[in-house]
């Protein structure tokens, strides 16, 4: 039988970030069956992807995760491995597209994204370092503070936690 050798862990950019510096991600595995039925197939093997597999799994589907390269090879892979609780579209926009409904519904979606992620490090004693920090968004000009102005006041509107600071803790 084939097998996929542990080997480090590639990723599609120059940088090595902390998802490659420790090795590989998986054990050797075993090449599936292709006579298996796998209730769900799961493409892409990033923390996204790893993270559902776990959740279908738990709920005792057979579930298959494949990707093109190796685990954490493309967007986890190109990370500071830190998890965000703000998504690209802002809150505003979500209200904009889907109403407040819409937007408190996306809001919760992505604090339970963070909430599952933390309970399985928990739960499984993952050593990764994990630490919750404040994160922060800032402006260079005239245009961005509006901009802030109005991912501030789109958060607020979701009753996601926000406060407005003056200064930044670290140097730009």
């Amino acid at each position: 039988m084939k097998t996929i050798q542990d080997q480090p862990v590639g990723r599609d950019g120059n940088l090595v970030s902390p998802w490659q510096s420790g090795g590989s991600v998986t054990d050797q595995k075993s090449i599936p069956d292709p006579a298996k039925v796998y209730d769900c197939i799961i493409v892409g093997a990033g923390i996204t992807g790893i993270t559902a597999a776990l959740i279908l799994r738990d709920s005792e589907k057979e579930v298959l995760v494949i990707d093109a390269h190796n685990a954490g090879y493309g967007t986890t892979g190109g990370t500071s491995a830190h998890i965000n609780t703000f998504a690209d579209t802002t809150y505003k926009e979500t209200e904009s597209a889907f109403g407040k409904e819409g937007a408190r519904l996306f809001a919760g979606a992505v604090n339970t994204g963070f909430d599952i992620i933390r309970k399985n490090i928990e739960a499984y004693n993952i050593t990764c370092d994990f630490q919750e920090k404040p994160g922060y968004v800032y402006a260079e000009d005239d245009d961005q503070v509006k901009q802030l102005e109005d991912l501030y006041e789109g958060t607020l509107k979701v009753n996601v936690p926000i406060s407005y600071v003056q200064k930044i803790p670290v140097p730009i």
